[in-house]
């Protein structure tokens, strides 16, 4: 990107932090479709079940919800809504993945549970 357009980013990111809603959509248009070349990568066919459409669409709304909180004190620039928007997607898929491999362990239904019956007592064991 040149300089121009470096500027042009953080001038949107100024108006995402206080809602603008015209520097939301340019910001979700420049970057939206790389966050789902960014999710494809990271899920490298991992999981299928989970679209990395639904994951660009998670990351993207967590950054609009949070800039317009002020949650992201260093949202200068272009180089820091890259860096957060990669912490925030990488993370999303890590979720998603520990979700779903959760539920195919076969002691999923398990969890929570202790792993043997405690209330039996000392001498029935004996």
């Amino acid at each position: 990107m040149s300089v121009t357009e470096d500027n042009e980013i953080t001038r949107w990111l100024g108006g995402l932090k206080t809602g603008d809603e015209e520097s939301a959509e340019v910001i979700w248009d420049v970057y939206f479709e790389r966050l789902v070349r960014l999710a494809r990568d990271l899920l490298q066919a991992q999981l299928k079940v989970v679209d990395e459409e639904d994951i660009a669409l998670s990351a993207m709304n967590s950054l609009m919800t949070g800039a317009r909180n002020n949650r992201f004190p260093r949202l200068n620039d272009r180089g820091d809504l890259w860096k957060l928007l990669l912490v925030i997607t990488g993370r999303k898929v890590v979720k998603y993945q520990r979700r779903h491999f959760a539920t195919k362990r076969p002691d999923a239904h398990l969890q929570g549970q202790p792993a043997i019956d405690v209330s039996v007592s000392r001498s029935a064991r004996l």
